[in-house]
């Protein structure tokens, strides 16, 4: 994991300077790790006008930085009604990691969503949520859900499973 927060600022202007798609996404990927808030504003820009990979590991950065001021813009991305649907996934991801409960919604509707790597990531937002109020979508998702990613061979039966047994295992050792 990097830690030299010094080279934050000249990472965001080169990310701003810079055309070469490959990279934008190994500077966003460093800023992610190194989860400097500084970033927020220009990784939120990249998800708000990109559809590439460069969007897809800005909103996986903007989840491991966990700035609340993500929240709204990774939502929008979220609910984006065509295409897009690796960044869609990928915000789903990182929407749960904010831990905020107005990701609660969006996420349960992503459940059902039209691609599968949506729904599957949707289940491991609200697992990283970890709100009871999951619950009952991700029973529906475990039983009636037969999607597969065939890219990662992930099933949303899955996803679903292991976001439930989370979230009760939190719920047993709150008590």
């Amino acid at each position: 994991m990097l830690k030299n927060a010094k080279s934050v600022e000249p990472m965001i202007e080169a990310l701003r300077s810079s055309a070469d798609e490959g990279a934008r996404g190994s500077i966003v990927k460093a800023l992610g790790q190194l989860r400097d808030k500084r970033a927020v504003p220009s990784l939120i820009s990249i998800i708000e006008t990109d559809d590439g990979s460069v969007a897809c590991f800005s909103a996986k950065a903007l989840g491991e930085i966990g700035d609340e001021q993500a929240l709204e813009p990774l939502i929008k991305v979220l609910e984006h009604p065509w295409g897009r649907g690796w960044a869609r996934s990928w915000a789903a991801e990182a929407v749960g990691k904010l831990d905020d409960l107005r990701a609660l919604q969006p996420l349960i509707k992503a459940l059902v969503d039209k691609e599968v790597a949506v729904r599957i990531a949707a289940a491991k937002g609200l697992m990283y949520l970890g709100d009871a109020g999951a619950l009952p979508a991700l029973d529906r998702a475990k039983l009636e859900d037969e999607g597969i990613d065939i890219d990662t061979g992930e099933t949303v039966k899955w996803a679903a499973t292991r976001a439930r047994r989370y979230i009760r295992h939190i719920k047993q050792h709150k008590k």
